[in-house]
């Protein structure tokens, strides 16, 4: 590159000087095997950015279509298989490598009875998963799960509106939205996107009208606004 300078000297003057543009090429990093589910015996090598993992792929195929042999390209001659060996490994793209691994923590627990997956974090990233995968048997587990945990009443609602699960699973949060002093904030109006924000709205606002504070009047007003039932107490 050239760059041309005024000289201090003089307005008139100008000098040349040439400056190396010399850049050092981005630096690859190398694909790693992840340290506990790369089992040597596995038959399939799956990469996510870049940690190669190697399972055994009758599990994922058989609950995932995204992992079914009829979407892996037939073999040609000469050429390996997509997954056959590190240097040839599905790639798996738009996924973080250590959500990946949560969800593999239930396909192929390490050890038997024993569940790996203790946070909020942990299971919405595997219930994530198995939305985009359609993984329906640990989306469920999954689910089961988040329904017990702590989560923010705008999130869960969020949550639920993003992996498809039924309104009913988010019961408690649109209850509480429903019945707290402020109404919904312009970000969680966004959030909740334009149909669940006006429901939401609509049941405050009469609420309000009739004066009807009552936990059983909020109940009623809810499950008709989002076509939910009052969960029947547990029996202990």
């Amino acid at each position: 590159m050239i760059w041309v300078v005024l000289s201090e000297r003089h307005p008139s003057e100008t000098s040349i000087m040439t400056v190396s543009t010399k850049v050092d090429p981005p630096k690859y990093e190398l694909p790693k095997r992840h340290e506990e589910y790369y089992f040597e015996d596995g038959n399939v090598v799956i990469q996510v950015e870049c940690t190669l993992f190697k399972v055994w792929d009758g599990p994922l195929r058989r609950h995932s279509k995204f992992f079914d042999s009829t979407n892996v390209q037939e073999e040609k001659p000469g050429e390996l298989q997509a997954g056959a060996d590190d240097e040839h490994p599905i790639l798996v793209l738009d996924v973080k490598s250590e959500d990946f691994e949560r969800l593999l923590w239930i396909v192929y627990p390490l050890v038997l009875g024993q569940c790996r997956a203790k946070t909020v974090q942990d299971w919405m990233a595997i219930l994530d998963l198995c939305t985009k995968w359609g993984i329906n048997d640990v989306k469920s587990m999954a689910s089961r799960e988040l329904s017990s945990m702590d989560l923010d009443p705008i999130e869960k609602i969020e949550f639920q509106q993003k992996n498809i699960l039924s309104a009913q699973w988010a019961y408690e949060a649109y209850i509480t939205v429903c019945s707290r002093a402020g109404p919904l904030t312009v970000e969680e109006g966004k959030r909740l996107g334009i149909e669940a924000t006006v429901k939401i709205f609509t049941v405050r606002e009469g609420l309000e009208k009739w004066g009807r504070k009552k936990p059983e009047d909020v109940q009623k007003a809810v499950c008709d606004a989002f076509k939910l039932e009052v969960p029947k107490p547990s029996k202990t």
